[in-house]
C-alpha cells in the first residue's frame, strides 16, 4: 500500500489534519486511523489467503478423487471389457487359422499320397476322401 502525505479530511473521523492517502482505495486517513485501515486490509488479505488455501486443498482433493468419479470408473470398465473382447477375438482367430492350416496341410499330404501312388480321381476311396477333405478346408 503506497501512501502520500497531504492535508485533507480523514474519511473515518472527518477531521482536517495531516493525512495519508491510500493508493489502493484512494481514500485519505489521518495518522491515527491509517493503522486501523492497514489492519483491516491485512485482515482481508489473511481471509483471502485462507480462502485460496482452502480452494487449493479442495482442488487437490478433487484431482485425487477423480479416479473414483463414476464416469472414470465407467471408462475403466469399458476399457477392461474391450481388452477382454479383443483378446478373445484374437485367440478365436488364431484357433481358426490353426484349424484351417492343419486341414490344408492334411489335404496336401493326402493329395501327395494319392498322386504318389498313382491313383486317379475315378478309382478308390482315397480320392473321394481327398475331395471331401478339400471341400471342408475351403
Amino acid at each position: 500500500m503506497a501512501t502520500s502525505r497531504i492535508k485533507s479530511r480523514c474519511v473515518i473521523c472527518g477531521k482536517e489534519k495531516a493525512s495519508v492517502r491510500c493508493e489502493g482505495c484512494s481514500q485519505t486517513f489521518c495518522y491515527r486511523h491509517i493503522n486501523d485501515h492497514r489492519q483491516q486490509l491485512n485482515k482481508q488479505l489473511d481471509e483471502i489467503e485462507v480462502t485460496r488455501d482452502l480452494f487449493r486443498q479442495t482442488l487437490s482433493q478433487q484431482t485425487l478423487d477423480l479416479k473414483k468419479h463414476p464416469l472414470i470408473q465407467q471408462i475403466n470398465k469399458w476399457e477392461q471389457d474391450s481388452i477382454r473382447i479383443i483378446k478373445q477375438t484374437a485367440e478365436d482367430s488364431r484357433q481358426l487359422i490353426f484349424q484351417h492350416t492343419n486341414e490344408h496341410t492334411r489335404a496336401v499330404i493326402l493329395f501327395r499320397n494319392v498322386e504318389h501312388r498313382g491313383i486317379s480321381s475315378a478309382t478308390g476311396t482315397s480320392s473321394t476322401q481327398f475331395r471331401e477333405l478339400g471341400h471342408h478346408s475351403i
